[in-house]
């Protein structure tokens, strides 16, 4: 970070410290606050959440969000550096308010005793003088969920997906009920989630399932919009392991690969692209038309129909590469589908 901008920062946290420790608190307050740069978008949802509850709602959030957060119904929203933080946490002012409500537990900021990019929330803050009814903390990451029931009593989830009852309440925040996104197309129904696309926390799996149990009912006329990183730069360790093992199960040596096969609008895909590169062999790719021209058995599925326009991929791409013989049929797994082929030589003597 420039020079300028920490002074900026700090010019910026001191103003609204000051403005912290000097104002009142109203009754039936909660501080909502988020230290990280990301998940602020959050807030509107948590906000409406909350004060259908009956509460007042403040906001606390990183200097670097300001002029990004979204539009927030509340009178008080304060902007903090992480020293500014500290000293609010640190304070008696925190009694005045109900509950301390992070919105993250993990944050990503190093470990103050090092060798670690992030840290728990407790790692960094020290509450001194508790709120009137306690610290709540939101989990992105459910590893961490022993590590904040020791130095916590409650924390939220979004998704009930771990077996846990004690303090461990499931709240989906993301609803806007009377601020409802603006769709131009009538006729469709949008879902917006946002967030990284991450495989190791199995979002794009929960993803892919929900939409194919969708158009499993007969529900075709949505679209899904995701906001947030994909990082699929690198190939995913999970893709590489299921095909190492799918190979491994079926006594098949990777050096006998001839080649990755797909449909077209793959053909720019990252992770693929790192695939085709580490069995070093050439991705093929094939129109729509050219696959559904393809004539044989396959295994037919109306959400990879609505995708891409035709109802399997990964098995008439193999019988497509030079009539090849499928020999391993359509496999799923985190999002991936995966089909393989025998090559069928033919000769004239």
């Amino acid at each position: 970070m420039t020079s300028w901008l920490k002074i900026k920062q700090r010019f910026v946290s001191t103003f609204y410290l000051a403005r912290f420790l000097f104002s009142r608190v109203k009754k039936n307050t909660i501080l909502l606050l988020e230290a990280n740069n990301c998940h602020t978008e959050l807030f509107p949802s948590y906000i409406k959440y909350l004060k259908d509850l009956g509460y007042n709602v403040e906001i606390a959030a990183s200097c670097n969000q300001k002029g990004f957060l979204p539009k927030l119904d509340v009178k008080k929203v304060s902007y903090f550096s992480l020293k500014g933080f500290r000293r609010i946490l640190n304070s008696k002012k925190v009694k005045d308010y109900d509950f301390i409500f992070s919105t993250s537990y993990r944050l990503y900021y190093p470990h103050p005793e090092g060798g670690k990019t992030d840290s728990m929330f407790f790692d960094l803050f020290k509450i001194k003088h508790s709120p009137k009814k306690g610290v709540i903390f939101t989990l992105h990451h459910l590893e961490d969920y022993d590590n904040v029931m020791k130095n916590s009593k409650s924390a939220i989830v979004l998704s009930n997906v771990l077996n846990k009852k004690d303090s461990l309440y499931t709240v989906n925040p993301c609803y806007f009920k009377e601020n409802l996104p603006k769709n131009k197309n009538k006729e469709k129904t949008i879902f917006i989630t946002t967030g990284a696309l991450i495989n190791e926390r199995k979002n794009p799996h929960l993803l892919f399932s929900a939409a194919r149990n969708l158009l499993d009912n007969g529900i075709e006329n949505f679209k899904i919009n995701i906001v947030g990183d994909n990082k699929k730069e690198l190939m995913p360790q999970d893709l590489k392991d299921f095909i190492e093992r799918v190979l491994k199960e079926n006594n098949i040596d990777k050096r006998k690969i001839l080649a990755i096969a797909s449909i077209d609008i793959k053909k720019d895909e990252k992770a693929i692209l790192k695939l085709s590169k580490y069995l070093n062999v050439p991705f093929v790719t094939y129109s729509a038309k050219q696959l559904t021209d393809m004539q044989g058995d396959f295994t037919s599925s109306n959400f990879v129909k609505k995708i891409t326009g035709v109802d399997n991929v990964c098995e008439r791409a193999v019988k497509c590469f030079n009539g090849s013989e499928i020999i391993v049929k359509k496999l799923c797994e985190n999002g991936f589908t995966l089909s393989i082929g025998h090559k069928l030589w033919q000769g004239s003597f």
